[in-house]
């Protein structure tokens, strides 16, 4: 029996640093939680955001995005990354 998937922003430093683990098997380039929240919430003055997919507690995907505005497309969601742990997709 499958456990229900919880979608929502990441607001704040304790769930950045959750996220963490997930971003970095993506990432592996990253090595450290503490500069990689910095990043993030540096990113985050310059309007990206980050949803987190919870299941048991625990964040098992991630999605960032920027909401921009060109005169090609108009208003437009770029997405920059969008992952799920191997585990969740397994079950």
């Amino acid at each position: 029996m499958r456990s229900a998937i919880d979608i929502r922003h990441i607001e704040n430093d304790a769930d950045l640093a959750a996220s963490f683990p997930v971003m970095q098997e993506l990432r592996p380039h990253l090595t450290d939680s503490t500069a990689y929240v910095e990043q993030i919430k540096r990113q985050y003055a310059q309007g990206y955001r980050l949803l987190a997919a919870w299941c048991n507690a625990s964040i098992v995907g991630l999605a960032g995005y920027r909401s921009l505005e060109n005169t090609l497309y108009s208003r437009f969601v770029y997405v920059c990354l969008l992952y799920t742990s191997p585990s969740p997709r397994d079950s």
